[in-house]
């Protein structure tokens, strides 16, 4: 316990070297605030990275095309790779088999009126599936069936953002909607986490297809690895990016012209990094934080 003459010899040392204790007192501090601010930029930039995320399945598979950019077997480069409804069926009932998955087409920018309120949100046209390939919690109504895909039905799902942006306190369960000229009624609406994912109005991909596309073309095909580990994810991943090479006749090495992206091989690599950086930040904040206390351990034995 720290008597009166322990605090007068504190006291004397303190005064006897003002320079040192300042700058132990600094070097203390600054580790302090480095250790606090790298740890609050390591976290903020963790949580946004998780925040791209928060929108997709961990297992989730989302293959997409470009253009070709080197020749292969006698076809030039920039040709345009186009997946179909085709490349759909083959791969899940004849090359991978896969719990769920849904073809995905967007159209953004479509302009959406509700009575005599308007706006420009992304029209994208799905199967069934994607709800459990794509975080969609749903806050009243239903998701899309079979039956809606099977019928071509003219039926919509909208987030939060459009329902605040064209409804106000009208209830958006059953109203009808003009997307792009047509009308549909809205069978369900959902809130989720995420940058844009509130500003989607979901479809039917039939629908889409028929009604805006004209085409049975698809902009992505999403699968589900189920419960698949990562090597297993890989397993699938490669599987399925030979068979649309073959088919669609791209060079092994074109990343531009055909990328299958597996989330749960970019979830492991950001959590290696992070943990990297978390590591580095208390390791930096330790070692500043020891610089300190050596300093006041030579204040103390003079």
């Amino acid at each position: 316990m720290l008597n009166r003459e322990t605090w007068i010899e504190i006291a004397h040392t303190v005064t006897a070297n003002p320079l040192r204790t300042a700058l132990t007192g600094l070097s203390v501090g600054l580790g302090i605030f480095i250790l606090v601010v790298m740890q609050g930029l390591g976290f903020g930039l963790q949580n946004g990275v998780q925040q791209d995320f928060a929108d997709e399945a961990k297992n989730s598979i989302w293959v997409r095309t470009g253009r070709t950019t080197l020749p292969y077997r006698g076809r030039q480069p920039n040709r345009k790779v186009q997946l179909r409804n085709g490349d759909e069926v083959r791969v899940t009932q004849e090359v991978v088999e896969v719990p769920e998955w849904s073809g995905r087409n967007m159209k953004w920018g479509s302009f959406v009126q509700y009575k005599n309120e308007q706006g420009y949100y992304p029209v994208v046209g799905v199967e069934p599936d994607f709800k459990g390939l794509e975080i969609l919690p749903l806050a009243g109504g239903r998701w899309l069936h079979a039956d809606d895909l099977a019928r071509e039905s003219k039926v919509c799902i909208v987030g939060g953002d459009v329902i605040d942006g064209i409804f106000d306190d009208d209830e958006p369960v059953g109203a009808f909607v003009n997307l792009n000229g047509i009308t549909f009624r809205i069978i369900g609406h959902f809130s989720k986490e995420g940058r844009w994912g509130n500003r989607m109005i979901y479809v039917p991909l039939t629908t889409m297809q028929r009604l805006f596309d004209g085409s049975d073309k698809l902009d992505q095909l999403i699968l589900s690895a189920g419960e698949r580990d990562l090597e297993e994810s890989q397993r699938l991943v490669e599987t399925v990016d030979a068979d649309l090479r073959l088919v669609h006749g791209i060079h092994p090495n074109d990343q531009r012209a055909l990328r299958v992206r597996d989330n749960q091989e970019e979830w492991a690599m950001f959590d290696r990094i992070f943990r990297g950086i978390r590591l580095f930040i208390w390791v930096i904040g330790g070692f500043t934080l020891l610089a300190g206390a050596i300093g006041v351990a030579n204040i103390m034995a003079i």
